[in-house]
């Protein structure tokens, strides 16, 4: 496992805020309740659908996503797949978040992590030089701490 760190400009580890009691929890078992339609495009369960857009928290397990020394934008997955390499073992579309944290945060490949933000729903990421599909994406977000 490779640790990466990234300039702490926020709270550590050891002082990272309580979970806010006005985010919606949820789990990667929600998550996998979404299927595909026969086109292809998902059908989310009504829970999710109603968190589209609203504040809410979920655990799991830190992944790069474009730069493995940069974890501002990252996935979490349920488990550490792989030894912490995420593309050894991925999940299904359905198992991964992308998180874009709201500021930098002392974090490494492979943590557990709680992370609250703005959920969305079906949204394209184009931030690199081709467009990337997530079924989900946590905006604004920051981590907190484990309940």
């Amino acid at each position: 496992m490779v640790a990466v760190q990234v300039p702490s400009i926020g709270p550590s580890r050891q002082s990272r805020p309580s979970a806010s009691s006005d985010a919606e929890p949820i789990s990667f078992r929600l998550l996998a309740e979404t299927r595909p339609d026969k086109n292809g495009n998902p059908i989310y369960p009504e829970k999710l659908l109603a968190a589209n857009g609203k504040l809410v928290r979920i655990s799991g397990f830190v992944a790069p996503f474009n730069d493995p020394q940069d974890l501002s934008q990252m996935v979490i997955t349920q488990g550490a797949a792989g030894g912490g390499c995420f593309f050894c073992a991925p999940p299904g579309i359905n198992g991964v978040v992308l998180v874009k944290l709201a500021r930098n945060e002392e974090i490494s490949n492979g943590d557990a992590v709680t992370v609250e933000g703005k959920m969305h729903l079906d949204m394209p990421d184009t931030s690199g030089e081709a467009t990337t599909r997530f079924l989900y994406v946590l905006d604004q977000s920051r981590l907190v701490q484990s309940e």
